[in-house]
């Protein structure tokens, strides 16, 4: 038994130095695959009717924070997917263009961020926002995309 687990790590740590795979289990993409290199990354930005960001201390290890951008994130995927039968129905009927998505999001949104601020606000305006990283670290903001300005 011991010349049979003895040959077994020869020959496998032989198979990896030629690059073969002498059993599934010691193939890296059977369980995942690389993270591919990705310079660009988008996030959210709010900023409120006073012109400051919106910023609640302990956001990012807090709740809010999945409440805020992931319902942002989402909301925006949603709006990009209409297909053709939806268009069709918005020529159709024009009443159809009011989305659910699209007019009850910001609302809800407006009256969160209120919320967590304990102040009332005139308006919001949701802001994507690209950066871009280059080889030494450094970011570069490569796109601010206004979303939507909400308000009471």
């Amino acid at each position: 038994m011991y010349y049979f687990f003895v040959g077994f790590i020869v020959l496998t740590l032989i198979s990896h130095i030629f690059r073969t795979s002498s059993t599934p289990f010691f193939i890296y993409a059977m369980y995942s695959a690389p993270v591919p290199i990705q310079n660009d990354f988008s996030f959210f930005v709010i900023k409120k009717s006073d012109g400051k960001i919106f910023n609640h201390p302990e956001l990012w290890n807090h709740h809010k924070r999945i409440v805020f951008y992931y319902s942002s994130r989402t909301w925006e995927q949603l709006l990009g997917q209409d297909s053709p039968e939806t268009a069709f129905h918005k020529k159709v009927y024009p009443s159809a263009n009011k989305n659910y998505l699209n007019t009850h999001y910001p609302k809800w949104l407006f009256r969160y961020i209120q919320q967590v601020e304990g102040k009332k606000l005139d308006h919001i305006t949701l802001y994507k926002v690209t950066v871009n990283y280059d080889k030494h670290n450094k970011y570069s903001v490569k796109n601010v995309e206004k979303i939507f300005t909400q308000g009471q």
